[in-house]
């Protein structure tokens, strides 16, 4: 589904370790995302985009994810910004996601704006900032004077990275800290996600409910890291063959992982098309916003239920930084930290 071929994958899995040593992706890995538009999924054809229906989409985020957590990771969160290009008019649209390597970093944790002739001006930091090393321009949000939150593009010459990003996973996704100072916005280039989309109205995923769209992005991340971990702990468990009781025990309890896995799979996928085909004929509904976010939940507490039960019983090996299967429940456990993948 990603469309990678067998020796792009390979460049990319060999390569995970010393992009995670040096904390971001090689040019080389980085160039291949450009090249099949990974980070481009939801931009419309006639801006260089994939125009991939959400459904699709969320079977590349899995197996990005599968092949490796920070491309998925990356994947999700680059193609996710290109939701934002239907609140820009098309012509801002066009210069902001026409370039091949154009790709938006953001965040949502608020700064402060206050109102000036022609736009505002906007002050503030924000945390977890995936992509702050490659991205061509800049979201956040702030809140003005009336207290009202809004979107506000920052180009890179605004923006200040913090190269602060130090997870124990994803460490390669560049999710540093960003600030801007007095940095000046033009109106064009302000929008609020509270209210519908404006532009590309033939593009249906702009007008999908924005959290139940980050949420499915997330949960799909989390999947294919998932099956990436179910396959590594069975490559792992061959190991034990001549110690019979924990053998069976290993096999036992990975049948009965990945049952569950799929299962909750199928009912996500299941919900994602739903979801999808009702909001292109009539719209959804509050009751199956909750069911498909429901199943997005399940997803999620899965894995987490998945790695604690299994790593425990992978041996001492697997406690190592530098195994696949150990660097795998990093970023397993990272992009399932998202707060967006929790239910309070």
């Amino acid at each position: 589904m990603s469309q990678l071929n067998p020796q792009e994958i390979e460049l990319i899995q060999n390569s995970a370790a010393e992009s995670e040593k040096n904390k971001r992706l090689s040019p080389q890995v980085l160039e291949l995302l450009y090249q099949h538009k990974i980070l481009k999924l939801f931009i419309p054809t006639a801006l260089g985009g994939r125009a991939e229906p959400l459904p699709q989409a969320l079977h590349i985020f899995d197996d990005c994810a599968f092949i490796d957590g920070t491309i998925g990771w990356l994947a999700a969160i680059g193609s996710g910004g290109n939701y934002f290009a239907g609140y820009y008019s098309e012509d801002v649209a066009s210069r902001l996601f026409s370039a091949p390597n154009a790709v938006l970093a953001g965040s949502g944790h608020s700064g402060v704006a206050k109102k000036t002739d022609g736009g505002y001006i906007v002050s503030g930091s924000w945390k977890y900032c995936s992509g702050t090393g490659f991205a061509t321009f800049f979201t956040a949000t702030a809140a003005d004077e009336n207290g009202i939150v809004k979107a506000y593009t920052f180009m890179p010459q605004q923006v200040t990275v913090d190269n602060d990003w130090d997870a124990f996973g994803l460490k390669a996704t560049e999710s540093n800290t960003i600030s801007v100072t007095d940095a000046f916005v033009p109106n064009d280039l302000v929008f609020d996600l509270s209210q519908p989309s404006i532009s590309f109205k033939n593009e249906a995923v702009y007008s999908f409910d924005f959290m139940l769209f980050a949420r499915f992005s997330f949960a799909a991340v989390v999947l294919g890291l998932s099956r990436a971990f179910l396959q590594e702990a069975e490559k792992q468990s061959q190991y034990f063959k001549g110690d019979v009781p924990r053998a069976a025990f290993l096999s036992s309890l990975l049948k009965k992982e990945k049952g569950q896995l799929d299962s909750l799979a199928q009912h996500f996928y299941a919900y994602a098309q739903q979801t999808w085909d009702e909001h292109n004929k009539t719209g959804l509904s509050t009751e199956l916003i909750n069911e498909a976010t429901d199943a997005a939940f399940a997803l999620s507490n899965n894995a987490s239920a998945l790695a604690g039960a299994l790593f425990p019983h992978l041996s001492m090996a697997v406690a190592m930084e530098n195994t696949s299967l150990n660097r795998i429940y990093r970023n397993l456990l990272s992009a399932n930290q998202h707060i967006l993948l929790r239910k309070y």
